[in-house]
């Protein structure tokens, strides 16, 4: 039985172009896809992730990432992705740090610090109920 053959969602339908009775049998699809076909594919990608560093200090590139992007013509297939495809299969490069942090200043104490998520506002979870206590009282 062939996914997508009569009016079943094929393996790689995305999610949204799915109603919701249908997201167990996309998930069982997927399932035997990567059991079957797909898990040699993640095994080699897992090896080429993890021999990328060594391999882009012997070959001249920046590091891990500008080999998979530059060296193996993944920009544009991989474009952001390969940060979470990093954390799916190996962890991430060792030579690079797992979380970007940017400088930030606290909206509610003004001190500065470094945030790990986009989002951040606070400093500190003290700061952060402090200023939940102050939209409160308003």
């Amino acid at each position: 039985m062939d996914p997508g053959c009569n009016g079943e969602p094929a393996f790689d339908d995305r999610l949204g172009d799915q109603p919701p009775e249908q997201w167990a049998e996309l998930v069982r699809q997927r399932r035997r896809w990567f059991w079957g076909e797909g898990y040699p594919l993640v095994r080699m990608l897992q090896r080429f992730l993890q021999e990328a560093p060594e391999l882009a200090e012997g070959l001249g590139y920046a590091d891990g990432e500008s080999l998979l992007r530059q060296g193996y013509g993944l920009d544009l297939v991989l474009a952001e992705g390969v940060r979470s495809l990093e954390s799916l299969l190996v962890g991430g490069f060792p030579s690079q740090p797992r979380q970007r942090q940017s400088a930030r200043a606290c909206v509610c104490c003004g001190q500065s610090f470094l945030a790990r998520r986009r989002d951040t506002r606070y400093c500190s979870n003290r700061c952060r109920a402090r200023a939940s206590r102050e939209r409160r009282r308003c």
